[in-house]
């Protein structure tokens, strides 16, 4: 085999040390500077994105505290007008409740004359009635005309 024979290996020797000393002469010059340009790009790019990325962090948490903020001045707006709002009915509420307890008291002291009234033209009602009733029982019991005069004294 003529790849083995001692003859032949400094020939070899020397045509593998010239090929690796230009491969390593390409690759030195050509190759590798292209992948460190690329590697570096991409490091640059990256490295570019990642402070956007804490730069667009920053600003949305920025946005997110005035968020809160406008919200709790907002909420505390709306409990502020709620309140005033529930102060106002209640005024209102209680003058309506006054205007109805007065017109209240003035009906209850209409009724209470009106019964008053009532009970006293009813009272005498009651006592013509109880006299006629009376006058009639007896006449009847007694068949006899009683006078309504003496029927009278002797009820009152």
């Amino acid at each position: 085999m003529p790849l083995l024979e001692p003859s032949n290996f400094i020939s070899q020797i020397f045509w593998l040390l010239v090929f690796f000393i230009i491969q390593y002469l390409l690759m030195a010059k050509f190759i590798i500077p292209a992948f460190s340009r690329t590697i570096n790009g991409r490091r640059n790019f990256i490295h570019n994105k990642i402070i956007q990325a804490d730069k667009m962090a920053t600003k949305a948490e920025k946005l997110k505290k005035d968020y809160e903020e406008k919200l709790n001045k907002a909420k505390l707006d709306n409990i502020n007008q709620m309140n005033e709002l529930i102060e106002k009915i209640k005024k209102e509420s209680d003058q309506q409740m006054q205007i109805l307890d007065h017109e209240l008291a003035e009906d209850y002291l209409k009724n209470e004359k009106r019964i008053k009234d009532f009970i006293e033209y009813s009272s005498n009602d009651i006592d013509k009635l109880a006299i006629e009733t009376a006058y009639n029982l007896v006449s009847k019991i007694a068949e006899k005309k009683v006078n309504k005069s003496d029927l009278n004294k002797y009820l009152n």
